[in-house]
C-alpha cells in the first residue's frame, strides 16, 4: 500500500455515516445530536455543567434554524505563535484523530 492509498483509505472511513433512526421533533433531534457529538470518543474529559448547556443551546439554534450544526476542531493550540500553522491543526494531528477514534 502506499501513501496515497493509506491516506485515501482513512478519509473513506471517517466519512462513513452514521446510522441513526429519525426523530420524531427537533427536540429529539436535538438531544440524538447532542449525545452522538458528546460520546466518549470526541472528548477525554467529563463535560461540566455550563459547557454542556452551551452545547444544547448551539445544537438547538442551529436545528431550529435548519442549518448545519458548526463544529470546530481545536486541534495545534498548543503550538507556538510564530509557526505558520499555528493554532490550526497540521495533518499529522488531524489523520492521528481520525485513526485513533475510528474503526
Amino acid at each position: 500500500m502506499t501513501a496515497q492509498e493509506y491516506i485515501e483509505s482513512l478519509f473513506t472511513r471517517i466519512t462513513l455515516p452514521s446510522e441513526v433512526e429519525k426523530p420524531a421533533s427537533r427536540a429529539e433531534l436535538t438531544h440524538v445530536l447532542y449525545r452522538l457529538l458528546t460520546t466518549k470518543k470526541f472528548r477525554k474529559y467529563t463535560l461540566n455543567d455550563e459547557y454542556v448547556a452551551h452545547i444544547q443551546k448551539s445544537i438547538a439554534a442551529s436545528v431550529a434554524a435548519n442549518e448545519p450544526i458548526k463544529i470546530v476542531f481545536f486541534g495545534g493550540c498548543y503550538k507556538l505563535w510564530r509557526l505558520e500553522e499555528s493554532p490550526e491543526a497540521d495533518w499529522a494531528k488531524y489523520l492521528h484523530t481520525c485513526t485513533s477514534h475510528s474503526g
